[in-house]
């Protein structure tokens, strides 16, 4: 429930936010949640209790403000595919620099999203029965995250699914360019780029500046 309200309430970004008078620490956050339930009714509340109260919150949001959370639900949706990696704890980013793998050039999910979003339109069209059910996963996979709210390390399940996608898109254009380039294949390339587009576009919340102190913060734990 505190989670659903965390990623449902007026001026939610979409990502996890800190709330006034909630401890950022996880098992802090679940006994401030409920001291913070207990507070506003006045009555005593347990967990579940707590739970329902927040969960009642966020949806009197989506009751009061239906447009405005259909965007947020839309946001949310373009930050699941969005390039930017958006961390909780741990910026990857900032966390590549010390790690000899993750300085590898791989390719990254602003290349790999935009060929899944391709390969998705192919097997609309080709009506390919063979990823029915990773395009499955990955629809319930991805509403199950934007109900909440959207973390790099939520969405990395869904990473090989995105891949499996990614190929079927590359497959499927390659046979469109040979051994005749078919006159469908400029429709895809303009596809291609407005996905590109879409995905590497700046939406993250985060202010740099502040989640740089933080990892800073935590790379001194480390070492301490």
């Amino acid at each position: 429930g505190f989670n659903f309200y965390v990623g449902n309430h007026y001026g939610a970004p979409g990502t996890y936010t800190y709330l006034k008078g909630i401890s950022n620490s996880p098992s802090g956050q679940i006994k401030s949640s409920v001291l913070q339930a207990k507070k506003i009714t006045g009555e005593e509340v347990g967990l579940s209790q707590a739970s329902t109260y927040w969960f009642g919150r966020g949806m009197r949001f989506v009751k009061k403000y239906p447009v405005e959370y259909l965007l947020l639900q839309g946001r949310k949706f373009l930050l699941f595919w969005n390039s930017q990696e958006i961390g909780q704890n741990i910026d990857y980013s900032f966390s590549r620099r010390f790690s000899s793998l993750l300085s590898l050039p791989f390719f990254s999910f602003g290349i790999i999203a935009p060929l899944a979003w391709l390969g998705f339109i192919f097997s609309l069209r080709r009506r390919a029965g063979d990823i029915l059910l990773p395009g499955m996963f990955l629809f319930a996979y991805m509403t199950s995250i934007i109900i909440f709210f959207v973390s790099a390390r939520y969405r990395l399940p869904a990473i090989p699914f995105v891949i499996i996608f990614s190929s079927y898109g590359v497959s499927s254009f390659i046979r469109l360019c040979f051994p005749k380039i078919n006159k469908a294949v400029w429709l895809y390339v303009v596809l291609l780029i407005a996905a590109f587009v879409c995905v590497n576009m700046d939406l993250s919340p985060v202010d740099e500046k502040e989640y740089l102190a933080w990892s800073h913060n935590m790379l001194g734990k480390v070492y301490q």
